[in-house]
């Protein structure tokens, strides 16, 4: 069994190694990467054996949010942190060594026990940063990609981007460190269109030996899905992320998850598909009119959507056939519409930069891309291919702050007690890792039974035995969930109680057919066959109507023994 990943000679193992069975082992892989491996390691397709699982993580949670300035982005991160995971465990995942360090200052001013990973610390200064991390001394750690790779820490509750990640396939591994103990956690992607260009920037500026023109072009391609992903504000989160990768994953199955919906599946209630290619024909028909001139996407964005702007109107652009021409997209929707042109070939983006007074700014221009060709011909209706796109008609305006706060009265107790628990274990471990001794799976079992008495603790929480309880002084954790204990047995009587008078008044309802006024002319008879009637008196006729009406509950050898005398009468056995 070999690890990839050590070997950058991947093409010639197979030689050095004629005849030896082999694993290959990856957690991550597209069609392409797998077809890629095998052509290096010489494999026939159809000699080898390909297990694959689903790519879904059922218990996370994914939501994008456009980021706005740095500053900006922050602030939510820091309100998002302090209000809804205080003493829990994230990973804030940052553009640059500097981003990082800003990050874990910021944070630490709100209070936040944060603190920063890159590759320009020491070796011992990581060192430490891990440790702390790892054993909840230090709740946030704010890191560069690289972080994180050959780390299971379980109780990860959230991951924050604060910058686009470089590849989908990148998102799902950084996204994928959290939650691994399998309870529910929250992924959330801060993005912005100054940060696409960024990044593009520093691809086209990469000129190291493996940094080839086609190198390039793929890590573009990656780029540009990522920010298509961010900007589908339609398509559910995980039907996104498993298309990638080859899976076929319907948003039936994300909304049957209910309380793992993405933000997508949670607020898309009704929406449709809309023809635009005739729309993107006059996309493409307006950026070859700038052939020879600088046009950005947001510039062209306000173009299309009919902005009444000084700059517009100083250029004359608002007399273009395009001119207002998409005003009925929102402009969401209509930038999706542009990055899909982008994606499929059609328009293409040039970075480049300026030089300002003490510093370089860059700015990325539309252009024709390969395929405009097809838009810009007489029959551009038959060449090219048809273009949809679906968009929101009707939403949910319930955010994920608002969900969270469905929480049962049971599910805040639990979280409630957990926290207190982990508070105590700091307190008699100090410095050191409980994790060896008592594992996050072991202070999970003690809220789930909340044991009453040492016995309990010690028969029914794997891991706690006599020897430990006496040691770590465990008494001090059973004294935590008897308090809880007695408030869930409050919570559960009370529940019990409402549901006994809901059980009460609802069978009450159901006996009640006929108004109280009816049921003082209503009395029970024998028909001349003996069975059981109800001579009602009527209020809106003279005389009486039988009706066989369920008045009051009997049980069935009541009716039985009452029929069989009647039968009896009759001569019927």
């Amino acid at each position: 069994m070999l690890n990839l990943k050590i070997f950058s000679w991947k093409s010639q193992l197979r030689l050095q190694y004629p005849g030896i069975n082999v694993i290959l082992l990856t957690a991550t892989a597209t069609p392409r990467v797998q077809k890629d491996i095998l052509q290096q390691m010489h494999i026939d397709i159809n000699q080898c054996k390909l297990f694959i699982q689903s790519f879904n993580r059922s218990n996370l949670i994914y939501e994008c949010i456009l980021k706005g300035t740095t500053d900006t982005a922050l602030k939510k991160v820091a309100n998002l942190i302090t209000s809804h995971y205080s003493d829990k465990c994230g990973i804030v995942y940052c553009f640059s060594r500097a981003e990082c360090d800003k990050t874990a200052k910021y944070l630490s001013a709100y209070k936040i026990k944060a603190s920063s990973y890159h590759a320009g610390l020491s070796d011992s200064k990581r060192q430490l940063v891990q440790n702390q991390w790892a054993n909840d001394d230090c709740q946030v750690i704010c890191a560069t990609i690289a972080f994180g790779m050959g780390i299971d820490k379980p109780n990860v509750r959230f991951v924050i981007h604060l910058s686009m990640p470089k590849s989908i396939e990148g998102y799902y591994q950084e996204s994928g460190r959290a939650g691994r103990d399998g309870d529910i956690s929250y992924c959330y992607l801060f993005f912005c269109y100054q940060d696409l260009v960024k990044m593009k920037r520093l691809i086209l500026n990469d000129d190291t030996q493996i940094s080839t023109k086609e190198a390039k072009k793929i890590r573009m391609d990656n780029l540009n899905r990522v920010y298509d992903y961010c900007l589908n504000n339609v398509i559910c989160r995980r039907t996104q992320l498993l298309e990638y990768f080859g899976e076929l994953f319907p948003s039936s199955e994300c909304r049957r998850m209910k309380r793992t919906l993405c933000d997508n599946c949670r607020q898309v209630l009704k929406t449709t598909t809309i023809d635009c290619t005739q729309m993107s024909i006059d996309i493409i028909k307006m950026i070859s009119e700038f052939s020879h001139k600088n046009i950005t996407l947001p510039y062209a964005l306000d173009i299309l959507r009919g902005a009444n702007t000084k700059g517009i109107r100083d250029a004359g652009h608002n007399n273009l056939a395009a001119y207002n021409s998409c005003n009925q997209l929102s402009k969401a929707d209509l930038e999706r519409l542009m990055c899909r042109l982008i994606l499929d070939g059609y328009l293409q983006q040039e970075i480049v930069t300026h030089q300002q007074q003490s510093f370089e700014a860059s700015a990325a221009y539309l252009r024709l891309g390969s395929k405009a060709h097809l838009a810009l011909s007489n029959q551009s209706n038959k060449f090219m291919k048809s273009i949809e796109l679906t968009i929101r008609t009707e939403q949910s305006n319930i955010t994920n702050d608002e969900k969270r706060k469905q929480q049962t009265p049971i599910e805040q107790l639990h979280e409630q007690c957990l926290n207190e628990l982990k508070k105590e274990l700091k307190l008699i471990f100090g410095n050191n890792s409980h994790a060896m001794i008592i594992p996050e799976r072991a202070i999970k079992e003690m809220v789930k039974l909340m044991p009453r008495t040492k016995e309990a603790m010690i028969r029914d929480v794997n891991e706690i035995t006599e020897e430990r309880y006496k040691r770590y002084e465990l008494h001090r954790l059973l004294a935590i969930t008897q308090r809880f204990g007695t408030e869930l047995d409050e919570i559960q009587r009370k529940e019990a109680m409402a549901r006994k008078a809901l059980s009460t008044t609802t069978s009450t309802s159901k006996r009640k057919l006929i108004t109280s006024d009816e049921e003082d002319d209503s009395n029970f008879s024998v028909d001349h066959d003996g069975y059981i009637k109800i001579n009602k008196q009527g209020n809106k006729t003279n005389g009486h109507y039988n009706r066989f009406v369920k008045q009051k509950k009997r049980s069935a050898s009541f009716f039985a023994r009452r029929n069989a005398i009647a039968k009896r009468k009759r001569g019927g056995f």
